[in-house]
């Protein structure tokens, strides 16, 4: 099998330093690290792109644990001749979770920002996170490779989800927060909840951050933006809390039934990091300067104020000078019918010269009446001719 032998032929490679290098290098693409970054996108930048970010990460675990449970190929380090670097991965192979991961995020942070560095050290971050999975003999190329394309895809698709839904993006709880509740009762009284528990967490996960963000944006509407000094305390509290519900139902909740205790886990982890976590910022006054207007955000406030009063006299300044002149204050000239006749080319900027000093033309002379018609202007506004 050539994946097998290409794998082989990466770790004839391997050193002491190599080794502690890809086993740090490899955690770029772990699930924590995108949690972590979408946490807070969605506390201190923007709630609705950290909501986004959300969508993605959890749809695309979805998608990628359930490729691995259909295709079920086995880790590269169960065929002779290849070694597992580090801790064994557990689960199947196909396709690679760390790969999808580092490239879907990488792919939502330069569609937001669009700079030309984010682009090409996404692709290198991203790339060097497949071939860290491939040294440390975790996963095959072709995992990788479906890996890397499909975090990719879920980025860009929904990126486009959320631009089509414009500002009605809470909706969604209105579609997913149903479903993932019958699939959880579904899976309950068929038995099979039992054997299947990542996706216990992702309906829990799911659930409660679609309904979380549809009552935080409704009801508590907390502000993200913060002194720098106000934003950390805010990362440090939200991890805090977040971590410390997640580990805190292994003391308080008995893992009898792994079903409902995956379920309700992560649901409450997340509901909070959702929504209970900005009640809270907001109730303690972590925004802004503690609750005060950030300096920076009063001066901007001056500066618009400024800037639409400039443009208001630039626009009466605009529309004075665009007021129609009097019609007895502009020279007209008017010709008998027999006259109206086109005017030869030599002829067609005398009407533009004439308006300049006052002069309207209502039709052009022929040629050979200019003369006339010049002489009559120093005497009188209007001159009839005929």
């Amino acid at each position: 099998m050539y994946e097998v032998s290409i794998i082989q032929h990466i770790q004839s490679i391997r050193s002491a330093f190599l080794d502690g290098f890809f086993l740090v290098v490899t955690n770029l693409g772990a699930e924590m690290l995108f949690i972590v970054v979408a946490a807070i996108f969605y506390w201190c930048v923007s709630k609705r792109y950290g909501y986004k970010m959300m969508n993605v990460f959890i749809l695309g675990a979805a998608c990628m644990e359930g490729l691995k449970n259909i295709v079920r190929r086995p880790r590269p380090f169960t065929h002779d001749g290849i070694v597992s670097v580090g801790e064994k991965t557990s689960g199947y192979s196909f396709p690679s979770g760390h790969s999808h991961a580092i490239s879907n995020l990488s792919t939502q942070l330069y569609l937001k920002y669009r700079r030309r560095e984010l682009f090409i050290s996404g692709i290198i971050v991203s790339l060097i996170v497949a071939f860290s999975r491939l040294y440390l003999g975790q996963h095959f190329l072709t995992d990788v490779i479906v890996g890397l394309a499909l975090g990719i895809c879920f980025a860009t698709l929904f990126s486009m989800l959320f631009e089509v839904l414009g500002n009605r993006e809470e909706y969604i709880v209105l579609g997913v927060f149903p479903i993932c509740v019958i699939i959880e009762l579904v899976l309950i009284f068929t038995g099979a909840a039992a054997t299947t528990g990542p996706v216990q967490d992702v309906l829990g996960a799911y659930a409660a951050i679609t309904l979380g963000y549809f009552i935080e944006k409704r009801y508590i509407k907390c502000e993200v933006r913060a002194a720098w000094y106000v934003q950390l305390i805010k990362i440090v509290v939200g991890l805090g809390v977040s971590l410390g519900i997640k580990e805190g139902f292994k003391l308080f909740l008995p893992q009898s039934a792994p079903a409902l205790y995956n379920f309700f886990r992560y649901f409450v982890t997340a509901f909070v990091a959702v929504a209970g976590l900005p009640a809270l910022f907001r109730i303690t006054k972590l925004y802004g300067n503690f609750g005060k207007p950030l300096p920076e955000k009063a001066a901007k406030a001056n500066t618009a104020t400024e800037t639409a009063k400039t443009a208001e006299t630039v626009s009466a300044a605009t529309s004075a000078k665009a007021l129609p002149v009097p019609r007895n204050a502009v020279r007209s000239v008017s010709l008998p019918l027999r006259f109206r006749r086109s005017v030869p080319a030599s002829f067609s900027a005398v009407p533009s010269a004439l308006s300049c000093v006052g002069l309207r033309l209502s039709v052009r002379p022929p040629l050979r009446l200019l003369p006339r018609v010049l002489l009559s202007l120093a005497g009188s506004k209007t001159v009839k001719i005929g």
